[in-house]
């Protein structure tokens, strides 16, 4: 008699290919692919309470679709593999930023803050950008771009350490007309250099705006991210598909007047129901 090998779950854990990889046990949502590239709408938005697994279906997606990464083996026996969209399994560029850590007491720094984020991304595609020919428009944006959020003083001590990042903001403020189009500007330089429209993945996109309220400063804080986003996510040629999850749609912001094509599944809509969260034959299965 085969005694099935006993799996862990994965307590804390919400990296996808950190679960596949380490054999956790993992509830398929991977149709969640399926459902998104059916719809084919521009940009979606997601909104669920905490601990709903939305970071978990984000990096999910990303591993799935992110051209430059080898995921046939972590999807292997998935659901998604089944369907007529396997064949997409890492064939378009992925911007994928996590912005639930994003936090500052003033305006300059949580953008400051958002900068740093995209830096990761901009690091990232860096070395594959590395060889073109950076006098293109297209490239020249990028890599501009790049070199102000690169500005990064080495620290000596923990005093030195304050004062870097206090450089860092001013810095930034300097430059904010870059940092509110650098979304624009990584879509246009992925588009031109693979010459497929690239997927932007946004987790946790309200966790700025809830911050910049509890801290009394959501207003002006607005102004710079409703541009960061619009930019980005409204008639931008460049852009394939996008996916924004957070906990709710903030009510009675400007960004929204401006942000008007997105579509938005709450947890009452039916679409995306069984992809967030447990259903009660998964519970019962476990």
């Amino acid at each position: 008699m085969t005694t099935k090998t006993k799996q862990t779950l994965a307590i804390g854990q919400d990296d996808f290919r950190k679960i596949r990889e380490q054999g956790k046990y993992y509830v398929d949502k991977t149709l969640l692919i399926q459902e998104f590239l059916s719809y084919a709408n521009e940009v979606t938005l997601i909104t669920r309470p905490r601990r709903f697994g939305k970071t978990l279906n984000m990096t999910m997606i990303r591993d799935f679709f992110d051209k430059n990464a080898e995921s046939q083996a972590i999807f292997a026996g998935l659901a998604i593999m089944e369907t007529e969209y396997a064949k997409l399994i890492n064939t378009i560029p992925v911007i994928s930023l996590s912005l639930k850590s994003c936090s500052g007491e003033t305006p300059e720094k949580m953008e400051a803050s958002i900068a740093e984020e995209i830096f990761k991304e901009y690091k990232k595609y860096a070395k594959v950008l590395s060889a073109v020919d950076k006098s293109d428009g297209s490239y020249l944006r990028f890599f501009q771009t790049l070199e102000i959020l690169r500005y990064a003083p080495p620290a000596t001590d923990k005093q030195q350490a304050e004062k870097d990042k206090l450089s860092f903001i001013e810095h930034i403020q300097k430059n904010i007309t870059h940092i509110e189009n650098s979304l624009a500007y990584l879509l246009e330089a992925l588009y031109t250099f693979y010459g497929v429209r690239p997927i932007l993945l946004i987790d946790e996109y309200d966790n700025p705006i809830i911050e910049a309220h509890i801290s009394g400063f959501r207003e002006k804080f607005t102004r710079f991210y409703s541009t960061f986003l619009t930019v980005a996510l409204k008639s931008n040629q460049h852009l394939g598909q996008a996916i924004l999850t957070g906990i709710q749609r903030v009510a009675k912001e400007s960004i929204f007047s401006k942000l008007n094509n997105l579509v938005v599944y709450t947890t009452l809509s039916r679409h995306y129901s069984a992809y967030f969260g447990l259903t009660e034959a998964e519970t019962s299965s476990c």
